[in-house]
């Protein structure tokens, strides 16, 4: 009985510690100054995605310079 229960364990530990053949192969991670970082160029303004709800009902985005809300 021993000797299945660890026959048993054995073998659900080594299932588990496999590595399945359709697994995307391991990527690689480097120092943050070697991480590729898109490029904005100086000129531009990026804006968060947030929405508000004007007074009227309308939703507006940020906008501008200062990607500040403007309900007309």
């Amino acid at each position: 009985m021993q000797k299945s229960a660890l026959v048993l364990i054995t073998m659900l530990f080594m299932l588990a510690c496999s590595k399945p053949e359709n697994s995307n192969p391991p990527r690689r991670i480097g120092p943050p100054d070697q991480v590729e970082k898109p490029s904005t160029p100086p000129d531009q303004i990026v804006c968060t995605h947030d929405a508000k709800q004007c007074a009227d009902g309308s939703s507006v985005g940020r906008s501008g310079p200062n990607c500040e809300f403007v309900c007309k």
